[in-house]
């Protein structure tokens, strides 16, 4: 192969503005080295310019997200530390109104016992102050209920409603005040 010689122009040669020679003929004036050069170098920078672009567009995209996750993160964090703080508020408050409930239903026993008390009492002093068959048998029957109230409510109440009725006969006598005291009624009421 022989190798192609270059002309450098004389002085007095005039050279065409490079701007106006059309590109097909400068790819015609290359040869087939430089057309492989001029090719690897343009598929090089190509592959340079991708590689740098994704390289560039990961990193703005990491960027975004971690100044959109740092806020969220902070967030979570502060979120995180109410729920914790406010759970513990719960639990307090719950406790709060579990104690609440036990002593609205202590008071609601009281009260209910309080009624039942009142309404023995009127009875056994109406029995007292007129000594009748009638108000006995009134006394009787409320102390027969009050009975049956117990074993529903299984509180305890032992006496059966015969020997009741019997000791009753005798309001003044020791047997039927301590059968009233042995129920839980104060003695200042009782006498």
């Amino acid at each position: 192969m022989k190798k192609a010689t270059t002309s450098v122009p004389g002085p007095d040669s005039t050279v065409a503005d490079p701007s106006k020679v059309p590109l097909i003929d400068i790819v015609r004036g290359l040869t087939t080295g430089q057309a492989w050069k001029l090719g690897g170098t343009f598929v090089a920078i190509m592959i340079s310019a991708a590689v740098a672009g994704k390289w560039i567009e990961g990193w703005q995209r990491e960027k975004a997200i971690s100044a959109a996750v740092a806020p969220k993160d902070k967030e979570i964090t502060e979120l995180s530390s109410k729920v914790a703080s406010l759970s513990g508020s719960i639990d307090e408050l719950k406790a709060s109104i579990s104690e609440s409930r036990n002593e609205i239903q202590e008071l609601a026993t009281r009260l209910v016992d309080a009624k039942r008390f009142i309404a023995f009492a009127d009875k056994y002093l109406t029995y007292l102050s007129t000594n009748d068959d009638p108000a006995r048998s009134i006394l009787a029957d409320h102390v027969c209920m009050l009975y049956r109230e117990s074993q529903q409510a299984e509180i305890g109440v032992s006496t059966s409603t015969a020997s009741v009725a019997r000791i009753l006969q005798d309001a003044s006598g020791p047997s039927s005040r301590n059968v009233l005291v042995a129920a839980g009624y104060d003695t200042p009421f009782i006498d």
